[in-house]
């Protein structure tokens, strides 16, 4: 029962658009300055390490797992939204910050390093989800862990699938 409890408030907490004006990090640089950027994308971090503690405190590690995956899923496909959303990036690294915080840092690191030197959010998003699979299977403890990061991993590849045909070199914000 508590599971299901869970798996339901984690859903709510990652599909509520708590960012009222956008629900998607990514687009709302075109839009807002850079503060108002930064507040969306804290928001979703704080998104996902909300739902995933929420989960390790009352049903333990397997509850925080299973509410990773489910806050980011809730994300991209909000209920409030005619499931559509994010793209769940910010919201999986807040998630995995919660369950193995020193690998996020490594990706908050590898991201950086990768936007300043391509300038391009889908190229540094993209090598970031790789590079974070690679190093969760040297890093993870556990397998169960490692399985949480591939499939976090996986959600977000696929959802920046449309983007993998064409990225115009125009809509980067960051040239």
């Amino acid at each position: 029962m508590s599971f299901i409890i869970i798996i339901s408030v984690a859903y709510v907490i990652g599909a509520m658009p708590l960012d009222r004006w956008f629900i998607a990090s990514s687009t709302s640089i075109y839009v807002v300055n850079p503060r108002g950027f930064i507040f969306v994308i804290i928001i979703d971090i704080f998104k996902g390490m909300i739902a995933t503690l929420i989960a390790l405190f009352v049903v333990g590690w397997w509850g925080a797992y299973i509410a990773a995956i489910i806050v980011v899923l809730g994300s991209m496909y909000s209920i409030f939204l005619g499931f559509q959303g994010g793209k769940g990036i910010a919201v999986a690294a807040g998630a995995l910050f919660i369950i193995s915080p020193f690998l996020i840092l490594i990706g908050i690191f590898i991201y950086i390093f990768s936007l300043l030197l391509t300038r391009y959010l889908f190229f540094s998003t993209l090598f970031t989800v790789i590079s974070l699979l690679g190093l969760g299977i040297i890093m993870a403890v556990h397998f169960s862990v490692w399985i949480v990061i591939f499939c976090l991993g996986c959600l977000v590849l696929f959802h920046l699938k449309p983007s993998w045909k064409i990225h115009p070199r125009w809509k980067n914000p960051f040239r």
